[in-house]
């Protein structure tokens, strides 16, 4: 027997079910440990055997210390409140779904992606994408001219190097000269299998946005998985593990970003998996009016003081699942729309393809180590402050 277990003398009408009932223990645990440390001939099988009139029990100790690991461990952040992002380890294949919503009609977009960590540059961390399947539109391989033409064109951009800086927002890339190059090879290769107006046309159009460094950062806030993974989430709590803010998100084809007001919340404890769970809800605040949005404004020309106008409404939500150990996003959803005479919505779902859902957690010195069950590794990365 040690120090962490106990005798317990067995009275009359005792069954294993009853005095685990007494412990708030389950029946097998009980087996178990009086089996662990009891003598040979002492072992319970089915029930106690008839000789025997002891119990090893666990110590009132170990039931507490067992009931405060298994209890909802609290999400510590970091100076300041912020909650820190460390990328050394990421390189995961997401899977990407882009439904975007026209009134009653639909497109939805799938494919995969790979997101590599790469290096620290200043205050930003370069992060490489690469896509890893191909594109799919409405469940189908792209294969109209208009469809086939327009992946070529965005598979110039992989492996696409980007920027992000110190509160996980996309600030630019780092790779334009390697794009460059790649332009001059695809470019030919489309000459080769197409041609016509139409494709000279479409050729034209793109090489305005790829031959320039700042055009090609522009078009990709736009690009729905940067926007939504790189989405300034890594920064200051300080309303009690929330915060309210301003984020601009591309909803409209060939309009600015629209600006909606949202709160953040953390929720207090690790999910059930282990992870870090951060839900978002928000309203438009546009300066552009109703009309100014339908009339592709992308400054406020109608909502003037001299004028009457109706500002147009509409809806951010967002739901964020982070790895405990280096924040990096494992399954993330956000959905922004406009009411406008056209209801308008895109929503984008992202989810690990290799996921792990066994995580533990274990206190250590009053700081959190967290690595997987059965294999728990205390590296430098995994200690949350």
């Amino acid at each position: 027997m040690n120090l962490q277990s106990k005798k317990y003398k067995i009275q009359k009408g005792d069954t294993l079910k009853s005095v685990a009932v007494k412990f708030n223990i389950n029946e097998y645990d009980l087996k178990s440990f009086h089996n662990t440390y009891c003598n040979i001939e002492d072992l319970i099988g089915i029930d106690f055997p008839k000789h025997l009139t002891e119990l090893i029990v666990p110590s009132s100790e170990l039931i507490k210390e067992e009931d405060q690991l298994n209890s909802p461990k609290p999400v510590r952040l970091g100076v300041k409140e912020k909650l820190d992002f460390f990328p050394a380890s990421v390189n995961k294949n997401y899977g990407v779904l882009i439904v975007l919503e026209n009134g009653n009609d639909s497109q939805t977009i799938k494919y995969e992606i790979n997101l590599r960590y790469i290096r620290h540059e200043e205050k930003n961390k370069i992060f490489e994408l690469n896509r890893i399947s191909k594109v799919f539109i409405n469940d189908e391989e792209a294969d109209s001219i208009a469809d086939v033409l327009a992946v070529k064109v965005a598979q110039v951009l992989y492996p696409l190097q980007i920027l992000i800086d110190e509160y996980g927002s996309f600030s630019g890339i780092a790779n334009y000269e390697q794009i460059s190059e790649r332009w001059g090879n695809v470019k030919e290769k489309i000459y080769d299998e197409y041609e016509g107006e139409w494709v000279e046309k479409y050729i034209e159009l793109n090489e305005e946005v790829l031959n320039e460094k700042e055009s090609i950062e522009f078009s990709l806030l736009g690009d729905y998985f940067i926007r939504t993974y790189f989405n300034r989430i890594y920064c200051e709590y300080p309303e009690n593990k929330s915060k309210t803010s301003d984020i601009q998100f591309p909803v409209l084809n060939d309009v600015s970003d629209i600006n909606y007001t949202v709160k953040t919340e953390i929720e207090e404890f690790y999910d059930e998996s282990n992870f870090i769970v951060l839900n978002q809800n928000g309203v438009i605040n546009d300066e552009r009016s109703k009309e100014d949005l339908e009339s592709k404004f992308d400054f406020p020309f109608y909502a003037n003081p001299d004028s009457t106008y109706v500002l147009a409404e509409g809806t951010y939500r967002g739901k964020y699942f982070l790895n405990p150990n280096d924040r990096s996003i494992e399954a993330a959803y956000a959905e922004a729309s406009v009411e406008l005479e056209i209801a308008e919505r895109v929503k984008i779902s992202i989810a690990n393809l290799n996921p792990k859902y066994n995580l533990n957690i274990q206190e250590t010195d009053s700081k959190i180590f967290i690595g997987e069950k059965k294999e728990l590794q205390k590296q430098n990365h995994f200690l949350i402050d």
